[in-house]
């Protein structure tokens, strides 16, 4: 059987997963640089492998994320009794990985489309990936579906369709004058939300500090007048001081309380000469000469929901406005149904 074939049956059979709701074939087949998935985890055949990947912080979003290190930094250590699967049958099991694992000519080619890793189902909210190409042109589908088979949306989209209307509501918003008045309000709340959480934290830290010290004043004053002996006073004041040390340091690290202003005029004068930039892509599609202005656009767009419709299909797409201007993450949201011409 298929890793694919052999999720289907999982999932009708009600089998959980190692995590999530689904069984896919990735779960099955893994992540050849991560070592990840069922075939390619060691600990089946008694060996622990760590240091696989680092965690970072992303700097846009201030979330950890993973970085896999290269195979030479990884570590090994043998637990024969953690082993469920024979060493033969393992190294078996990854022979016959290798022998059927080749390079998809997709990615040999290194195609690149205008939402590629973007899109996504309107059931399921799983991925939407290419199915197959229709007189050159192509069709997309739900990778839920074919991976897992437990979303009920079977329906097939152009991906020149999708572009489209994505392209058209982008632009028919972007160039919206009571968008851009949005935009300038959005751009002032964010700013006064991030003033305001910087100032409250900082004062959290002094009133801790503050009250850390007269905890300090009054353990001293006691033990000057051999109300609590040294053997007690001594430790908590270390612990005390210790902790103030911190405090200090974390107050050091604090950034200075920005001034909340306006959004300034050349700002605005800013944003639309992006927009401008952006229009010579639209209705073009991705091309050499339009590469740029569309990797413009895919720095606005973090995501494209396509919702399933009887006539065809409406998108909503979801992403950081701001980065026209590269201010805080104000996010815009835009719906489309390009059959029946809504928009709103």
């Amino acid at each position: 059987m298929t890793p694919r074939e052999i999720a289907y049956a999982l999932n009708k059979e009600g089998i959980p997963p190692p995590r999530g709701t689904n069984w896919t074939s990735s779960t099955i087949n893994g992540n050849k640089k991560r070592h990840h998935g069922i075939i390619l985890n060691e600990l089946y055949a008694g060996v622990v492998v760590w240091n696989r990947v680092r965690m970072m912080k992303d700097p846009d979003t201030g979330r950890r994320i993973s970085r896999a290190n290269p195979p030479e930094e990884w570590k090994r250590a043998e637990a024969p009794r953690l082993s469920i699967v024979a060493k033969g049958m393992f190294d078996a099991a990854q022979r016959r990985k290798a022998d059927c694992s080749r390079e998809a000519p997709e990615r040999q080619r290194k195609a690149k489309f205008l939402l590629s890793g973007l899109l996504k189902c309107g059931c399921c909210d799983g991925g939407l990936s290419m199915k197959d190409r229709d007189h050159g042109r192509i069709r997309i589908h739900c990778s839920t579906m074919r991976e897992a088979g437990t979303c009920e949306n079977r329906k097939v989209f152009y991906m020149d369709e999708i572009e489209k209307a994505a392209l058209s509501g982008l632009e028919q918003h972007l160039k919206a004058p009571h968008l851009l008045k949005e935009f300038a309000r959005a751009y002032q709340e964010e700013r006064e939300r991030l003033s305001g959480e910087k100032l409250r934290r900082r004062g959290q830290i002094e009133s801790q500090l503050g009250q850390l010290q007269r905890a300090i004043d009054r353990l001293w004053a006691d033990y000057e007048s051999e109300r609590v002996p040294v053997d007690i006073a001594g430790p908590r004041l270390k612990d005390m001081q210790a902790h103030k040390v911190a405090l200090q340091a974390e107050l050091a690290l604090q950034p200075e309380v920005e001034k909340t202003v306006g959004l300034h005029p050349a700002a605005l004068r800013h944003y639309k000469e992006q927009v401008t930039c952006l229009r010579s892509v639209f209705g073009e599609g991705v091309t050499p000469n339009t590469q740029e202005a569309a990797d413009s656009i895919r720095s606005l767009v973090a995501q494209v929901t396509v919702h399933p419709r009887q006539d065809g299909f409406s998108i909503e797409l979801r992403g950081p406005l701001a980065m026209l201007m590269g201010g805080p993450r104000t996010s815009i949201r835009i719906c489309v149904s390009p059959r029946r011409g809504e928009r709103w």
